[in-house]
């Protein structure tokens, strides 16, 4: 491989239980520790304050659990994937969990550039929401009504790519735009549907993860 060719790693981990309330600047900053612990070849950018060429895709909100993160790592030398994923997880704190490294070609964008979508599981918090007297019928009802477009929800409904209710999980399951002007977190698009289905969004009452990022 010629010197000048850019060797860039994908890299997928999970964020759950308490490492779902590290904030994003404070991610950044916990894995180019971690990448540092883990003793792999980094490379860093030039001029008089270098720093690490990573880059994370979409940004999580706060206090919501992931499946499938994902952070671009540029290396100086190609490195064995599985070494690396034991490796930074021998460096992470608990919550956190890498699961896969994979080679990236030279000419995939970066995985911030290419995200378009994100797959989300919002699990209702049952005795709440039984509490609210609201029906399956209604919910499945408020969703279709959000999802179409209906007057107030126009600009909610362009970032909708699905939504659909899953009784037996009592969750909803959701594809929602992400990247760019589109973004749509999904706390908005479930307050959308509560707000049509008359329920009150308390605290507590969903619990968000998400599932995959779907890149271009």
């Amino acid at each position: 491989m010629m010197n000048n060719e850019k060797i860039r790693y994908r890299i997928t981990f999970e964020k759950k239980n308490l490492a779902r309330f590290v904030g994003h600047l404070d991610l950044q900053t916990l894995f180019q520790r971690a990448l540092k612990r883990a003793g792999l070849p980094m490379a860093y950018s030039q001029g008089f304050n270098p720093h690490m060429l990573i880059s994370f895709a979409q940004p999580l909100p706060l206090g919501m659990e992931s499946l499938c993160e994902m952070v671009d790592v540029e290396v100086t030398q190609e490195i064995e994937p599985l070494e690396a994923v034991a490796k930074l997880n021998d460096a992470l704190p608990e919550g956190f969990n890498v699961i896969n490294a994979e080679l990236l070609l030279p000419q995939t964008k970066r995985v911030a550039a290419a995200v378009y979508a994100a797959r989300y599981r919002a699990v209702f918090n049952l005795e709440q929401l039984c509490h609210s007297g609201c029906s399956e019928e209604t919910l499945t009802n408020a969703i279709a009504y959000v999802s179409s477009g209906n007057e107030p929800y126009e600009g909610i409904a362009e970032k909708i790519i699905s939504m659909e209710y899953n009784p037996q999980d009592n969750a909803i399951e959701m594809i929602l735009r992400a990247g760019g002007e589109k973004n749509l977190k999904p706390v908005v698009a479930m307050g959308a549907v509560c707000e049509k289905a008359g329920i009150e969004l308390v605290a507590g009452l969903v619990n968000y993860t998400r599932m995959e990022i779907l890149l271009k």
